[in-house]
């Protein structure tokens, strides 16, 4: 997009962006993911998930902004009594269920979400573990009012065997879980109500049309096991030609009585959930399918996958990220919602790395993922191999980079930190940079995660378009 942007190397890159702190790199914790509260801290804490090796979510003091360091560290194992058995261990390879196994080394929680002292984290399947053992699936409450000692509280378990839940939101009452359910295909949406943090419950649940396992003659598509495939064209039984995708519920934010909906291959959806117990659906735009008909190219394919939507303040416009590690890689779109029946693009933003030249494809690559809006102008959008970037959406309809940060390149994981199945998948392409999310401290300085060993940043962004915080501490959490 303009000359300042280029790959990082062994230093930063930045642009309107300075380093203000990092936590320490010797700890041997440095995997971070998803950051609550969202999108400003819980003034001197912030709250991480971790993918791999360590799985933990974690409470982390920014008292010191240079140096902010965890202070309580949760993992689905007791590391201490039930320690994981080691790569190579032939338990992780063992095809029939071992009833000893220990459900917590099996599942990883990435994702988080705080208010009001409760602390919701996600429970799925360990990605690089076994398929063959149990893990947990669904949520579990804890109590963080002692930020150093996070107190257990309930598990809500996903009904059947599917993988858990990935993505949620939490505001305060209700958790709007994405995730797969008995009875249906790929994840959909699940209401649960914490009135009584010690008694989840559940009271309603959405999904698209066809979903449901009774439903299949009402699918418009044909449905795969992964998002991170292109989308093309397949023939039924009967011969009839459809979209081979993936529908599921990635990735869910609320506002007011809407929910915005990423729902993978599905495309964005929009809800009325005044009524927890019968979400209404208002409108779904579905922009993932191949560009041309199976008669003109049975060939064709699309690229893509919904990731998360997220409402600008003060806006009737939508920062809709896709997640596709496939080239092209994921790219950011603008939707205008002033219609919320019709919803349009108005606008996407790219990079040329998003275009494959010269990138190598293995892993993460340059596709975006979590972003937040610091005012109804200002986006600062974690981008992965990217890092952090600016985008100025003043007139969004011509989005212009104003800002990058881009971490240093200083390692890699090896296989024996990452645990089983070996970390061959990991070890091959993870390195400093594949940042994952971005949070803003009331300060005005930004906390960003990096889910591949380079730990939280804080950053200052000295660029054009901060303005002062005018809204409470409770105004978006």
């Amino acid at each position: 997009m303009n000359d300042k942007h280029k790959q990082a190397g062994s230093v930063a890159d930045a642009w309107n962006i300075e380093e203000v702190g990092c936590s320490d790199p010797n700890n041997p914790i440095r995997e971070y993911s998803k950051l609550s509260p969202w999108p400003y801290t819980d003034g001197d804490y912030v709250y991480s998930g971790g993918y791999v090796p360590h799985r933990c979510f974690m409470v982390i003091d920014l008292k010191d902004r240079t140096k902010p360091k965890p202070i309580a560290i949760v993992y689905p194992y007791d590391p201490v009594k039930s320690p994981p058995p080691p790569p190579g261990d032939p338990r992780w390879s063992e095809k029939t269920p071992i009833p000893d196994w220990d459900p917590g080394w099996n599942t990883h929680t990435h994702y988080v979400f705080y208010h009001s002292n409760i602390l919701v984290v996600n429970q799925e399947r360990y990605r690089y573990g076994t398929p063959y053992q149990d893990y947990y699936r669904g949520i579990k409450v804890y109590d963080v009012s002692d930020r150093h000692n996070p107190k257990f509280l309930s598990y809500f378990v996903m009904p059947g065997n599917g993988s858990g839940v990935h993505h949620f939101f939490f505001d305060g009452r209700y958790v709007y879980l994405g995730g797969e359910y008995e009875g249906f295909i790929g994840k959909i949406l699940v209401i649960v109500d914490l009135k009584n943090p010690h008694k989840p419950v559940e009271v309603g649940k959405w999904w698209v049309p066809g979903q449901k396992n009774d439903e299949e003659a009402m699918r418009d598509w044909i449905q795969t096991p992964l998002p991170f495939a292109y989308v093309i064209w397949g023939q039924t039984p009967s011969g009839k030609w459809l979209p081979k995708k993936h529908l599921g519920l990635h990735y869910i934010t609320v506002h007011e009585n809407r929910a915005y909906l990423a729902y993978h291959q599905g495309g964005f959806i929009i809800l009325d959930i005044s009524d927890k117990s019968k979400p209404q659906f208002i409108s779904r735009l579905d922009y993932h399918s191949p560009p041309e008909p199976p008669e003109v190219n049975p060939d064709s394919k699309h690229a893509g996958n919904s990731h998360s939507a997220k409402l600008v303040p003060g806006r009737k416009l939508i920062a809709l990220s896709d997640e596709f590690n496939l080239c092209p890689f994921g790219w950011m779109r603008f939707v205008d919602i002033s219609d919320e029946k019709n919803p349009q693009i108005i606008s996407e933003f790219k990079y040329p790395e998003n275009t494959c030249p010269g990138f190598n494809a293995a892993g993460n690559g340059p596709s975006t993922h979590i972003g937040n809006a610091w005012n109804e102008n200002l986006l600062f959008q974690a981008w992965y191999k990217l890092g952090l970037r600016v985008i100025d959406i003043k007139d969004p309809y011509h989005p212009v980079e104003v800002g990058h940060y881009v971490g240093p390149d200083i390692g890699q994981w090896s296989g024996a930190e990452m645990g089983p199945p070996g970390g061959k998948l990991v070890s091959e392409y993870r390195k400093y940079v594949d940042t994952y999310d971005v949070v803003f401290g009331r300060d005005g300085l930004l906390y960003v995660s990096d889910a591949a060993g380079g730990g939280l940043r804080v950053l200052r962004y000295t660029g054009p378009g901060m303005n002062p915080i005018q809204d409470t501490a409770q105004d978006r959490k």
